[in-house]
């Protein structure tokens, strides 16, 4: 993780806490804590963000698809959020909230933040992002893909 660049958002006790960048997307403080601000409003990681649903392939079920879902997040945080491009990280499971609107048809999300474009092209070239496409690939029957563009200063 680069200091002052990298956000890693890790749930801690019903909280959204940002480690290593300064920002802070708690509930508990509200976002008011005594930690300095990346962007102007404090709450946007990243300018550029990509947003990714995996679907594991049918053939597993039970303890091994769980055990598939925990491989996938594990190799997603060493290979993926290692990349020296990427400036804020997540990856998990569904979080189950009984809302209706929710989609509930993945194992698995990430959520990869990027400076810019070129960061983000750069991400995709990698060697770790092509090992870990080649790895997992052939174990997903489904694969959403969103990216979204912040131009918020």
């Amino acid at each position: 993780m680069r200091r002052g660049r990298s956000h890693l958002w890790v749930a801690a006790g019903g909280s959204m806490l940002a480690l290593g960048s300064g920002l802070c997307g708690c509930a508990t403080c509200g976002g008011g804590c005594d930690v300095k601000e990346s962007r102007a409003s404090g709450l946007r990681p990243a300018p550029v963000s990509h947003f990714v649903f995996v679907t594991l392939d049918d053939s597993l079920a039970g303890e091994a698809r769980a055990q598939a879902r925990r491989a996938l997040i594990a190799d997603s945080d060493a290979m993926l959020a290692t990349i020296p491009v990427v400036l804020a990280y997540a990856a998990g499971e569904h979080l189950e909230t009984g809302r209706t609107l929710v989609e509930s048809s993945y194992d698995v999300a990430m959520y990869i933040g990027f400076a810019d474009a070129w960061a983000y092209g750069d991400y995709v070239e990698h060697t770790q992002h092509q090992a870990f496409v080649a790895k997992w690939m052939p174990r997903v029957a489904r694969l959403e893909v969103r990216d979204m563009l912040d131009p918020t200063e």
